[in-house]
């Protein structure tokens, strides 16, 4: 139902199984007791490659730090291809130095034996004084790091002129980000992601996206003057004022002209390429969506435009005609919001169990949440950043820098959330505190959603 929802949201949809959780503990040495409690749960597949034969792959690809061992690993459902699992190994030390705790963390295709995605941690106290490498210098180690690991999949892909991160990133470190390429035509969130340390030369954050799907014929669409004609008709352009974030994380006011969007109306965001109908990101038309929503207790508050957004998707409608605007936040509320938002849930009551399963299938909530709890702003950024399909960048350490006086008071895990959120315009912060543990009103969830949908993508593997 939200056409401006990220594609994000509309890929994960598609996941319609329980991942199939495995966890086990020990280190290294025991990793054949791990392997068997896990061959409990894979026996399914015979074609699924096991736990250790997953370590080595990681091994040949990745050389892990001296003194790190083997934990715990998992084996999840991919929530890209549903039909495939992923393994999870976590490496880290046993003994962690005083100040450091290394780890290394990867993703393999327990089908295939690609390696979906890994993250290895920087040396927080590292001798090596040599001259860190050029941005030229470290692309070719990307580059080769991918043709060895991805030699196929490397040659459908092209490298993205943009920083992936679009900011300052520190001296040591080169982001590059290779997008998928069919027919010519960039695939949404699909390709590599990867990070260079360029003191190390070596790879330290790498992550892949590649869907499984039947891609339609580019042949017999509507030609781009066309569809620009149509999409303008429907949006024409207006003049606005809009704030640019620059990357020392000022603030400019610029004047420019964006598609006009009408908050007292529902407006897509993109046309069929071969009808030119205008739909939203599950295809359906606009004859499809639903009927809005009014509701009669948000005249004058500041997030007005936003509530009525929400509404005209049937979203926070549990007290009927009111939304309620100061009242605190739910997750259970902000949950099922979201599932109303796009759509393929409004035609039936979920339980909630069905919440929460489709929550943790989406990846939105990693760990266990009780419906009835109020969220904090901390809890309201993570949300927000993996429904936008930003986990991955949240999670670099050390790149991240917050104005605010009471920064220091952020989880070290949570500040990229927290970071991105408020730099991208989704959390809406007042003053010179961010307050992350302060509980979330229903008008600051609103907000925060319809920022999120609005974003233009912040990787050209989201475009």
């Amino acid at each position: 139902m939200w056409a401006a929802t990220t594609a994000t949201t509309a890929t994960t949809a598609t996941t319609a199984t329980t991942a199939t959780r495995v966890t086990a503990t020990a280190t290294e040495a025991a990793s054949p007791a791990i392997e068997a409690s896990a061959s409990q749960d894979t026996t399914e597949s015979s074609q699924q490659i096991s736990q250790a034969e997953a370590a080595e792959i990681v091994k040949k690809a990745v050389k892990i730090p001296k003194g790190l061992t083997l934990q715990n690993s998992g084996l999840n459902t991919d929530w890209q291809n549903p039909s495939e699992q992923l393994w999870d190994l976590n490496w880290s030390s046993q003994s962690p130095s005083m100040g450091e705790n290394r780890f290394v963390s990867a993703q393999v295709n327990a089908k295939t034996g690609d390696l979906i995605s890994f993250y290895m941690s920087n040396e927080a106290n590292s001798d090596d004084k040599s001259k860190p490498v050029t941005r030229k210098e470290a692309q070719k180690i990307a580059d080769n790091f991918l043709e060895q690991i991805q030699p196929e999949r490397f040659k459908l892909v092209k490298m993205d002129s943009e920083d992936f991160y679009r900011g300052k990133m520190p001296l040591n470190t080169q982001s590059f980000s290779y997008v998928r390429v069919v027919n010519g035509i960039p695939v949404s969130r699909n390709g590599m992601n990867i990070t260079v340390d360029t003191v190390a030369k070596q790879v330290n954050n790498y992550n892949m996206n590649w869907t499984n799907s039947e891609f339609p014929s580019s042949t017999d669409v509507l030609p781009l003057s066309k569809a620009t004609e149509q999409f303008l008709k429907m949006r024409p352009l207006a003049l606005n004022y809009t704030s640019i974030f620059k990357q020392n994380g000022e603030q400019e006011a610029r004047l420019v002209y964006q598609p006009n969007i009408d908050y007292n109306m529902y407006i897509p965001s993109i046309l069929d390429a071969k009808t030119g109908d205008a739909m939203d990101w599950y295809g359906k038309s606009q004859s499809q969506w639903s009927k809005s929503h009014k509701y009669t207790d948000i005249q004058g508050n500041y997030a007005e435009k936003e509530i009525g957004i929400m509404g005209l998707t049937g979203a926070f409608g549990e007290y009927g005609e009111t939304f309620r605007p100061d009242e605190k936040i739910t997750a259970g509320s902000l949950l099922r919001a979201m599932l109303t938002a796009e759509g393929n849930n409004r035609d039936r009551v979920l339980s909630d169990e069905d919440v929460l399963k489709i929550a943790k299938e989406r990846d939105w909530i990693k760990d266990d949440l009780k419906l009835e709890s109020e969220l904090s702003r901390m809890d309201l950024s993570k949300i927000m950043i993996r429904l936008i399909d930003m986990d991955p960048s949240a999670r670099v350490k050390g790149i991240y820098v917050l104005p605010f006086t009471d920064a220091a008071t952020i989880e070290p895990d949570s500040l990229g959330y927290i970071a991105l959120s408020w730099g991208l315009g989704i959390l809406k912060i007042d003053g010179n505190v961010v307050q992350p543990n302060q509980s979330v009103t229903r008008a600051e969830a609103a907000y925060a959603l319809v920022h999120a949908y609005a974003l233009e993508p912040q990787s050209s593997n989201m475009k």
